[in-house]
């Protein structure tokens, strides 16, 4: 089963100034992610998500690992979980 989570990722470093861009999870463990979008970051870039799971919301750091033509893999190197709306 494929485990597909709505996502909001956004590059992290100096003079980065764009916004979250919307992405859906292909595949997802305790380690990383593989995201699906049309315009996957940079190899080795570091980058903010928030995965959207209904009633939490988990906001993960990470680096790119691999680069594909429908999206990228992503190594988490921190998360925290947060409760929403209960």
């Amino acid at each position: 089963m494929v485990l597909s989570i709505p996502t909001k990722a956004k590059l992290l470093g100096p003079g980065d100034s764009q916004g979250y861009q919307v992405m859906i999870t292909r595949d997802i463990s305790e380690r990383g992610a593989f995201l699906k979008t049309r315009s996957p970051f940079p190899l080795a870039s570091e980058l903010k998500m928030i995965l959207d799971m209904g009633k939490f919301l988990v906001k993960v750091l990470g680096n790119v690992v691999r680069v594909e033509a429908e999206g990228m893999a992503v190594v988490f190197t921190w998360s925290n979980v947060a409760v929403t709306g209960m």
